[in-house]
C-alpha cells in the first residue's frame, strides 16, 4: 500500500482531480488529469537526465509545459497517461497527469491520519514497513522542529486542486 486515495472527482469539463495520502511520507499529493481533448492539454516535452554512462532517464518537462501554474510547492509531478499507468488512479482516457505535493521542508507529516491509516492495514509485513517509516520520520521531525512546519490538511489540498483546475481552464494547449 503505497498510497490511499482520499478523494477523487471529475469536473464538468473533464478535468479529474485526486487527493492521495502517501504512506511512505505521511503527506498528501494533489493531481489533476488533463484529457487530450481539453484546451489545457499540451503535447509532452521530454529531456534526458544522465546518472552515469549507462544510466539515463527520460522525463517529462511538465514544469516548462505549465510554467505559470501556482500551487503549493509548485508542480512536482507529470506523466502521460498510458494503458500500463494506474497512478494515482486508473484513467481510461489519453492525457496527462500533473500534480503537486505537501512534502517540502515547511510541510509536516500528518501523523494522526498516518497512524489511523497504518492501524487499518491488514498485512502484517506492510504494517511493519509503514511503522518503521513512521518512526524514522518522527525522528527527523524532532530535528526539524525549529522550522515552522505545518500539516497540509485534506481540505487544504482540495482547495489547491481546485486552484490548479481554475488555472488550467485559462490555458490554451499547443
Amino acid at each position: 500500500m503505497s498510497h490511499i486515495v482520499e478523494k477523487e472527482w471529475t469536473e464538468d469539463d473533464g478535468l479529474r482531480c485526486v487527493i492521495v495520502f502517501q504512506m511512505h511520507t505521511g503527506s498528501r499529493c494533489g493531481y489533476v488529469f488533463i484529457p487530450k481533448e481539453h484546451s489545457a492539454y499540451k503535447e509532452p516535452k521530454y529531456y534526458t537526465i544522465s546518472f552515469g554512462p549507462n544510466d539515463n532517464k527520460i522525463v517529462m518537462d511538465y514544469c516548462e509545459m505549465y510554467e505559470n501554474i501556482d500551487v503549493h510547492g509548485g508542480l512536482t509531478f507529470g506523466i502521460e497517461n498510458k494503458e500500463d499507468n494506474n497512478y494515482p488512479v486508473d484513467e481510461p482516457r489519453e492525457g496527462l497527469w500533473i500534480g503537486f505535493d505537501a512534502n517540502h521542508v515547511d510541510d509536516c507529516p500528518d501523523y494522526d491520519k498516518w497512524s489511523e491509516y497504518i492501524s487499518n492495514i491488514k498485512d502484517d509485513n506492510e504494517k511493519e514497513r509503514c511503522l518503521k517509516l513512521f518512526k524514522s520520520l518522527m525522528g527527523i521531525d524532532i530535528r526539524l522542529s525549529e522550522v515552522n512546519r505545518t500539516i497540509k490538511s485534506f481540505e487544504f489540498m482540495e482547495q489547491e486542486c481546485k486552484k490548479l483546475v481554475k488555472q488550467l481552464r485559462k490555458i490554451k494547449g499547443e
